[in-house]
């Protein structure tokens, strides 16, 4: 397994180098955005050797919570990608830079003589690049790897996106089917409303904030879906983010959108933005069927995948782009959708979608836990008695 890791340094505030995600949180709240000072593999620099003969498969992770633009480049092979958040791409093969993803699967031929090198390289969001190289010797490979790594496009998006978009479902894994993925499929389904979410930054009372169509959210003090459990006003209000971007400044808000159980909805990230973005929604995998450079509009749906796009919990959005999704609301709840970036989420780019049906079947939702800790203004409520 490859995981690359970001170190940043404390420099003199002390309070920075306390723990990492308290320090973190200070030095945000203190206007302070640090730039990491160095990357490793696997928690060590040089190489690693493989002693095995025989076919193996290596997983490939990028923890990137602070910032989510990594790349990823391997030199003298294209690795066959057989899994990528848990789903089966069809003829999908890796040689360049990839974003995004939590983790995938790459399986190198039996056989294959010489070495597997891969760089990551920090880029788009500090004005320096910052690189690390992991060097995997196979049992059979005598020599040093040669030569310098080809270098990765710094600022140009379309070799990204053109090898995003290249990954599809393979959809004669597991078995034929008389239909391609059965009786459902994402494509043939009818939307029922369309949502575009647009990430911007914004200085609100004289500090750094983060928004999502203009709202920057805050934390209540009592946990939204605690409070609607118990039917506890003041809280929050439904409806408080808009299904699309807005012209106006940036507010504060404990931002809460409605939707209702079972519609099936389009959501459009939209990233004006010039570093990459990467969102994920609780509760919910999603279809990822496009992409593209430029602003948004109802004919982007022409180049829409609605065959065998691929199923993700979590989608980048590349600088100055877009990226469509579908997503059965299927799962009744109180779901955070959320950038993954610490600092962006921290700062407010995030907000809650309720699912809702009036139905209290158990069927669609179970109760609080028996055990629930209850706290806020729902402190010393009863739970339940079974």
């Amino acid at each position: 397994m490859l995981l690359a890791i970001l170190f940043f340094n404390a420099g003199s505030d002390r309070r920075l180098r306390t723990s990492p995600s308290r320090g973190y949180c200070w030095g945000l709240d203190l206007q302070v955005n640090p730039s990491p000072s160095e990357m490793l593999p696997n928690l060590f620099g040089g190489s690693q050797r493989d002693g095995a003969k025989h076919t193996q498969k290596y997983r490939m992770n990028t923890k990137k919570r602070k910032r989510k633009d990594h790349d990823l480049r391997y030199e003298g092979y294209h690795l066959p990608w057989t899994e990528g958040d848990g789903w089966l791409p069809r003829n999908a093969s890796i040689n360049t830079g990839t974003f995004g993803y939590e983790g995938y699967c790459l399986l190198p031929a039996e056989g294959d003589e010489g070495l597997l090198r891969g760089t990551c390289s920090k880029i788009r969001t500090f004005g320096s690049i910052i690189s690390t190289t992991a060097v995997l010797h196979y049992a059979n490979s005598a020599g040093k790897a040669p030569g310098p790594l080809p270098g990765g496009p710094t600022i140009q998006i379309d070799w990204s996106l053109n090898q995003a978009r290249s990954i599809r479902w393979n959809l004669t894994a597991s078995g034929p089917r008389p239909n391609p993925q059965g009786s459902y499929h994402y494509g043939l389904v009818p939307v029922t409303r369309t949502i575009r979410l647009a990430n911007s930054a914004a200085t609100i009372n004289g500090k750094q904030r983060y928004a999502v169509n203009g709202v920057s959210y805050v934390n209540p003090d009592t946990p939204l879906k605690v409070a609607d459990y118990y039917k506890i006003g003041g809280v929050f209000s439904v409806g408080t983010i808009a299904d699309n971007p807005s012209s106006g400044g940036a507010f504060l808000q404990t931002s809460v959108m409605g939707a209702n159980y079972r519609d099936y909805v389009e959501i459009v990230f939209e990233n004006s933005e010039d570093e990459v973005q990467s969102w994920h929604i609780d509760g919910y995998a999603f279809w990822v069927i496009g992409m593209d450079g430029g602003k948004w509009s109802a004919a982007s749906r022409q180049v829409y995948n609605l065959r065998d796009g691929v199923s993700r919990y979590t989608v980048q959005v590349y600088p100055r782009s877009w990226t469509a999704i579908y997503m059965p609301l299927d799962n009744v709840g109180m779901w955070n959708v959320r950038s993954e970036s610490w600092a962006r989420q921290y700062l407010g780019q995030q907000f809650y979608l309720r699912v809702w049906t009036p139905s209290t079947s158990l069927r669609d939702e179970f109760p609080i836990p028996k055990n629930a800790l209850l706290c806020g203004r729902a402190a010393g409520r009863q739970t339940r008695p079974l």
